[in-house]
C-alpha cells in the first residue's frame, strides 16, 4: 500500500507545494525470530522520504516493538509487554546504534483488582515510584495520586462526576474549585494561587456551546 499526500505550505512569497509519500507492507513479522506470519492485517513496515519503521506484534495482535529509522545514525525503538488481560505493564524505550542498544526510559505499570492503573515505577532506577497511591471513585475517575517529586494531587467530583476541586499540595498548596453550566460548560474557575494570590477565571458561551469569552 502506497499512500502519497501533497503539502502546500506558504513562504512569504508563493505557495510551495512538496509531495510526501509512505510506503506500508503486511504479512510477515521482520522483528520475529522465526519470522512467522500471524495472518493479521497489520502493517510490518512502513517507508517514508527518509526513514522507515518496522513493527512486530504478539500472536495477539499487540504492538510488541516499534523501531524507526529516520537517518540520523541510530534507530529508535519502543518496546511493550502485556498482562492476560491485554494491559500493557512495561514499556521500555531506547535506541540502537550498530549493535549496541541503549535504553533511555523503562517503565513497570501496575493495576488493581478492578483494572485501574495504580502506579507506575522507573524500573531503570531502583524502581523507583513515578506514581503511587492511585485512588478512583467507584465508577469513575481519579481522585489522588502521589507523583514522583512527592506533590499529592486530590480531586472531587459532584454528583455528574463533573470535577468540583482540584488541589495539590507538597510545601506548598494550590487549590481550584470548577463551577459549570447547566450544559455541563465549566463557567468559572477559582483559583486559590500557591502565594496567597487568588485568580477567577469566568467563561461565556452561545448557543451551540462554543467558547465566546474567557
Amino acid at each position: 500500500l502506497q499512500i502519497t499526500k501533497t503539502v502546500e505550505q506558504f513562504d512569504g512569497t508563493a505557495v510551495q507545494q512538496s509531495t510526501e509519500s509512505v510506503s506500508l507492507s503486511y504479512d510477515l513479522d521482520p522483528l520475529d525470530a522465526s519470522n512467522q506470519a500471524y495472518g493479521l492485517p497489520l502493517p510490518v513496515s512502513a517507508s517514508f522520504d527518509g526513514g522507515s519503521y518496522v513493527f512486530g506484534y504478539d500472536g495477539f495482535g499487540r504492538l510488541r516493538r516499534s523501531d524507526v529509522d529516520a537517518g540520523l545514525g541510530s534507530n529508535a525503538f519502543v518496546e511493550r509487554t502485556y498482562d492476560r488481560a491485554g494491559r500493557t505493564t512495561t514499556i521500555r524505550q531506547g535506541s540502537v546504534g550498530g549493535s549496541v542498544e541503549l535504553e533511555t526510559l523503562s517503565v513497570a505499570i501496575t493495576y488493581d483488582q478492578n483494572g485501574r492503573v495504580d502506579g507506575v515505577t522507573d524500573v531503570a532506577n531502583s524502581n523507583s515510584a513515578l506514581l503511587s497511591g492511585m485512588t478512583y471513585l467507584p465508577f469513575g475517575p481519579r481522585t489522588g495520586v502521589t507523583f514522583a517529586n512527592g506533590v499529592v494531587e486530590s480531586r472531587t467530583y459532584d454528583t455528574r462526576y463533573r470535577v468540583g476541586n482540584i488541589s495539590l499540595s507538597n510545601s506548598t498548596t494550590a487549590s481550584a474549585d470548577y463551577v459549570w453550566t447547566a450544559r455541563d460548560f465549566v463557567d468559572s474557575i477559582d483559583d486559590d494561587g500557591v502565594s496567597g494570590a487568588p485568580l477567577t477565571r469566568e467563561f461565556g458561551y452561545d448557543f451551540r456551546g462554543q467558547l465566546v469569552t474567557a
